[in-house]
């Protein structure tokens, strides 16, 4: 946020700069001169920052910091994506199971049918529910 404050206050320090510009007329050489005498400085430090960036590649020492989950909001993705795979794992794994159980029909019977029957039955149920919660969770945060 900070940053785009920072540009907008740039860009209005140049709108600012060029509307003078414009009103001087035949004094604008001399106000560019001025501006370039300005900018001098940073524009005599760049050469030495390049030669010091490669000469550190050509060394091998080039080093860059890279914070992956500095933001809050990067560590939640990744938690958000990570449980949404989970559970959408453990949901196929269990649907899977189930039509295993299904097919089995040889175990005990509870209440005249097969117990492997009533297991598969209540494992597609939880699969199925388990499914829709990664769905309703996905189409909630649109995408």
């Amino acid at each position: 946020m900070q940053a785009c404050v920072r540009r907008v206050q740039a860009l209005r320090r140049h709108r600012e700069c060029l509307l003078r510009l414009l009103q001087l007329g035949g004094r604008a050489s001399a106000h560019l001169r001025e501006l370039a005498l300005e900018l001098l400085p940073a524009l005599r430090r760049i050469p030495r920052r390049v030669d010091r960036i490669t000469g550190a590649l050509e060394r091998g020492e080039l080093t860059v910091r890279l914070r992956p989950f500095a933001h809050l909001s990067d560590a939640s993705l990744v938690t958000r994506l990570a449980n949404r795979f989970i559970l959408a794992f453990i949901s196929g794994s269990i649907g899977v199971v189930s039509v295993f159980l299904l097919q089995l029909s040889r175990g005990p019977t509870v209440l005249e049918t097969h117990l492997d029957v009533l297991l598969g039955y209540g494992g597609l149920i939880a699969a199925t529910m388990l499914g829709l919660r990664v769905l309703v969770a996905i189409t909630r945060d649109g995408g």
